[in-house]
């Protein structure tokens, strides 16, 4: 039958074909190169996924670290007052006895204008009566001072830590207010009166103006009932929200896993601007600092990176379809030298499977007999328990009218693995060596060796009943004879080749026609 498809044969034909053979030649080049230009597609989307992974981890790093600057200075404009307070209340302790209200030591004057940025200093009485205030020339303290909470938290707390309320405002459109309290202790320890100061929330402004949270970033100070203290900036409504508790639920569930510290995703972020938002409570005061920058923001100088990394995959892309091609023109010129390199190979090594095992039988050869008796001898002396080998040397077959295969055959010695892997335990190994040769290794026969020593005769009993039995089918070659050797060891510093040369030279002493039955012989075991 003529062959369409060649050009020689039919000249007239060859036109018409050769353009599908170039379209058929150019169809594995072609799957290769989209193949590997998908491949590099995702390798660039995994990268700017991974690239864009690890930059929010650093916006977070980012944020975190400025909370922390925030915390420190917020902290030590506290602190400040707080050690002035107690100075206060240690000098007016005395100033309370007096009862003109107008009068003060010249020492808290002093001390007070050291602090312009805190507003009416006020001393009470230990009946809530308000004893003085600073400047003198200020309106008095509005109403009574038992009446105030931080009087009342400041009587019931006998550790005189400060105390801070607020935000509040004494009178309708006045500043917003800190309240600062410390209780004051007489000689004897007992409740004496109170001092206290009010911070204006403005002076958060000179201390959080150094820090730079972006175009969008907010920073807000509240109490620890999330009550709004300070924003930066503030909202468009501009200070109506202070002293309300609407903080965003994200920031609740945060605070209840974690009230130290932590950050969080706000869905309902405004704008729809995606956010980096962490919190931290501030050093030993009850006040909450949150910090949210906007994620776009901090990212944008990142997109610089992201699109050069696009072009790269890009050209590399063109320069794998350029290569694809060459390679491709190469290819149809070297495939068949290169395939029988590859089958030449291929057949010129064995496989692993042939140094391992018997071709034959598929049993363990004397590699890896030998590497599982070096394993064994480990476990034997890591357990201290005895363990055996069992070397098998086929006699000479008796056929039973079988002239296809000689004595001695390959069936006779499958038939006889197969004999041996059923009377076998399944932790036991089974290995042949040679023609009639074949190898037993038993572990984990005891610890004691008159016990060790029954077992092996019985399994030893049980191999001869099993080689005694008689050929299911007429005209197999019944199995001969077979001459049995042990060598019992417990650990044994000997080497697997000597273990195993011991157990032959007494497979070669006991001649099967000398075995008795039940009869056992064996050279005496190893105890290490």
């Amino acid at each position: 039958m003529p062959n369409h498809a060649d050009p020689v044969a039919h000249p007239a034909a060859a036109p018409a074909n050769a353009p599908a053979r170039r379209l058929t030649g150019l169809w594995p080049p072609t799957l290769a190169w989209l193949a590997a230009a998908s491949m590099l597609v995702l390798l660039a989307a995994a990268l700017v996924w991974q690239v864009r992974v690890h930059q929010h981890g650093q916006a977070v790093a980012t944020a975190h670290n400025l909370a922390r600057q925030l915390d420190a200075q917020a902290a030590a404009a506290l602190m400040q007052a707080d050690l002035l307070l107690q100075t206060v209340a240690l000098m007016g302790r005395d100033a309370t006895a007096h009862e003109a209200a107008d009068t003060a030591p010249a020492a808290l004057r002093a001390l007070a204008a050291t602090a312009p940025d805190l507003l009416q200093w006020r001393l009470a009485d230990a009946d809530g009566r308000w004893r003085l205030w600073l400047p003198t020339d200020a309106a008095g303290p509005p109403g009574h001072a038992a009446e105030r909470e931080e009087f009342q938290r400041a009587r019931a707390d006998s550790h005189g830590g400060l105390i801070v309320t607020g935000p509040l405002r004494h009178h309708a459109g006045g500043h917003w207010l800190l309240v600062l309290s410390r209780a004051m202790h007489g000689a004897d320890g007992r409740f004496a009166g109170l001092a206290s100061v009010d911070l204006p929330v403005a002076r958060f402004d000179a201390l959080f103006s150094a820090i730079d949270a972006g175009e969008l970033g907010t920073v807000t100070l509240r109490t620890d009932t999330l009550a709004l203290v300070y924003r930066r900036p503030w909202p468009q409504a501009g200070q109506a929200a202070v002293g309300r508790s609407d903080a965003p639920p994200a920031l609740r569930e945060a605070l209840a896993s974690n009230p130290l510290a932590g950050d969080f995703d706000d869905a309902a972020a405004p704008h729809g601007v995606a956010r980096v938002n962490v919190y931290r409570k501030l050093q030993d005061y009850p006040l909450l600092l949150q910090l949210d920058v906007s994620q776009d923001e901090f990212l944008r100088r990142w997109t610089a990176l992201e699109t050069t990394l696009l072009a790269l995959a890009a050209a590399a892309l063109g320069l794998m379809l350029l290569a694809t091609w060459q390679q491709h023109r190469a290819q149809r010129r070297d495939l068949a030298r290169t395939l029988a390199e590859s089958l030449t190979n291929a057949l010129a090594e064995p496989p692993r499977q042939w140094a391992w095992h018997d071709a034959l039988t598929a049993l363990p050869s004397r590699a890896l007999l030998l590497d599982r008796l070096t394993h064994a001898q480990q476990t034997s002396r890591r357990l201290g328990t005895h363990a055996a080998l069992l070397v098998l040397a086929l006699a000479p077959a008796e056929p039973q009218g079988d002239p296809q295969h000689p004595a001695g055959n390959d069936p006779q010695r499958v038939r006889l693995a197969q004999r041996l892997l059923a009377a076998m335990r399944a932790t036991d190994t089974v290995a042949r060596l040679g023609d009639d040769h074949f190898v037993l290794l038993c572990e984990h026969l005891g610890a004691d060796a008159a016990l060790a020593t029954a077992q092996l005769a019985a399994l030893d009993a049980k191999i001869t009943a099993a080689l005694a039995r008689p050929e299911p089918q007429p005209g197999h070659t019944r199995l001969g004879p077979v001459a049995i050797g042990h060598r019992l060891f417990k650990g044994s510093a000997d080497s697997p080749e000597q273990l195993l040369a011991d157990a032959e030279a007494a497979a070669r002493r006991h001649h099967p026609q000398q075995r008795q039955p039940g009869a056992f012989f064996d050279d005496e075991p190893d105890e290490d």
